[in-house]
């Protein structure tokens, strides 16, 4: 697992989200007071606090008052929502855009996630908090929360036996030796497969190149095999590893003593490029597909020319 957020599963949640706020604000108050207005000193902060109609994400305590932050992990704008805390202060956290007469009301203060985003940058300079910070902070870009400079949009690798073949076409996975967690590899979006030549020999239907593409729904560092199976039952499903026997039963047959990887869970295969797209197009050398990560404008350029003397 590359991120210690994700260790609770790799769906986003507000509550997940805001009690990690929540946490941050209580042991770095000055950073946020600035940023969400609060006049006074921090006294309290409470998680999912109850209230006659409704419990707060969160509900902050100061010498001048209470505030409420009401969070929304999409464009939605909370609001209306925040009526329900009548009389109090709100802080909306949303990437929403207030109208004009929604910035002018003077008990509600409008904060985007990027915002928060900067914030964590400047608390994350300290050694003490700089893990739980970056940690946080890729969290949110792993669920485009916030900007991401030159995205890491696909992850292409060279394919040319046949159960990697099958797991991907057939099972919706993909599994590479290991790969440190600083790579570019755990914040691709899509997996592109490049077939090698040797299965395009031997499988109707299978032509050497790019042409498709699979969303990344979620990565785990295995450490050995059985590690794998309790990793897939989790991110699959128990049924996926009996519908998947003879497939699995061709992965296991690898080297798994002493040997970490990564097991990739995939969204639906998508053939997106007729004809394929290849590497001698991507690259300048020949062999093994070498260039990994590629934008969608490297591949849709690559369908007609080639690309290797622009820059990654």
């Amino acid at each position: 697992m590359n991120n210690f957020f994700n260790s609770f599963g790799n769906k986003l949640r507000e509550t997940r989200l805001t009690a990690a706020l929540g946490y941050l604000i209580a042991e770095q108050p000055f950073a946020f007071k600035s940023l969400f207005g609060i006049n006074g000193e921090i006294i309290q902060i409470e998680i999912e606090s109850f209230h006659e109609r409704d419990r707060a994400d969160i509900q902050i305590e100061t010498s001048h008052g209470r505030w409420i932050v009401e969070a929304k992990i999409d464009y939605s704008n909370p609001i209306i929502q925040s009526k329900k805390y009548a009389g109090q202060r709100k802080i909306l956290l949303t990437n929403s855009t207030p109208n004009s007469k929604q910035k002018e009301l003077i008990r509600v203060k409008y904060v985007n996630w990027e915002s928060i985003h900067q914030t964590l940058l400047k608390i994350g300079k300290s050694a003490k908090y700089k893990l739980y910070c970056d940690n946080l902070i890729q969290y949110l870009k792993y669920h485009k929360m916030v900007k991401v400079k030159n995205p890491t949009e696909v992850y292409a690798r060279e394919i040319n036996d046949h159960a990697t073949l099958d797991l991907f076409l057939k099972s919706r996975a993909y599994c590479c030796d290991f790969i440190k967690e600083s790579s570019k590899l755990y914040e691709a979006i899509y997996f592109a497969p490049h077939f090698g030549n040797k299965l395009a020999k031997e499988h109707s239907g299978i032509v050497p190149g790019i042409s498709y593409i699979a969303r990344i729904e979620s990565r785990e560092i295995v450490e050995d095999w059985k590690h794998f199976i309790e990793v897939a039952k989790k991110i699959k499903s128990k049924r996926w590893l009996t519908q998947n026997k003879d497939i699995l039963d061709q992965i296991k047959k690898w080297d798994w003593k002493d040997n970490k990887r990564i097991l990739f869970s995939l969204g639906e295969p998508i053939h997106a490029f007729s004809p394929s797209i290849k590497k001698d197009n991507l690259q300048s050398g020949h062999g093994w597909l070498s260039k990994a990560f590629i934008s969608f404008e490297e591949l849709f350029l690559a369908r007609e020319r080639k690309i290797f003397d622009i820059k990654d």
